[in-house]
């Protein structure tokens, strides 16, 4: 029993640090030569930004608790 979770554990600190940051600096690597994902990722965060503004999420919150206190 311990022989088998040394060996799982052993394999999963291995896989965090080998294989997950070769993956994370690939995906990085992709994303950065792809100028329309950039763009898309861009444009969805100015659209997220755009309608919270529009939607006065902060300040309605703020007003709220000023009346409730």
């Amino acid at each position: 029993m311990f022989c088998f979770f040394f060996f799982f554990f052993s394999s999963f600190f291995i896989f965090l640090c080998g294989a997950l940051p070769v993956a994370a600096l690939r995906l990085l690597h992709w994303m950065t030569n792809q100028s329309n994902v950039m763009n898309y990722i861009a444009f969805q965060w100015n659209q997220s930004l755009s309608i919270a503004s529009s939607w006065n999420i902060f300040s309605e919150f703020g007003l709220n608790t000023q009346k409730y206190l």
